[in-house]
């Protein structure tokens, strides 16, 4: 029998786009050097915050994948399908359907 297929895990170069383009989004004290080190300042925060608290379950939205850079998406949302998609990250033009069962449950 063949190998399971891999996920396609989201890139980590869109990752960076998505944080830093929700940290665009705040409003923060000027705590160091520039707004950026101010900002990631401020993420490293919360994210030392979002681990201290005990485990959940957490579901992710997205019946979709954009194929190029593996950002999850909503096709309901955006109107999309197969034949006409133009990923909101990187412009790809593919869409893979995405069940949160193929997420890696550790």
């Amino acid at each position: 029998s063949p190998p399971p297929e891999q996920p396609l895990y989201t890139k980590d170069w869109v990752k960076d786009v998505a944080i830093v383009a929700m940290m665009l989004r705040w409003n923060v004290p000027a705590k160091t050097c520039c707004t950026y080190h101010s900002l990631t300042r401020e993420l490293a925060d919360r994210v030392k915050h979002l681990l201290s608290l005990t485990c959940r379950t957490c579901e992710t939205g997205g019946d979709g994948q954009c194929a190029s850079c593996g950002m999850l998406c909503d096709l309901a949302d955006h109107g999309c399908n197969a034949d006409r998609f133009a990923c909101d990250w990187c412009g790809g033009e593919k869409v893979l359907p995405f069940n949160a069962k193929q997420r890696l449950i550790v």
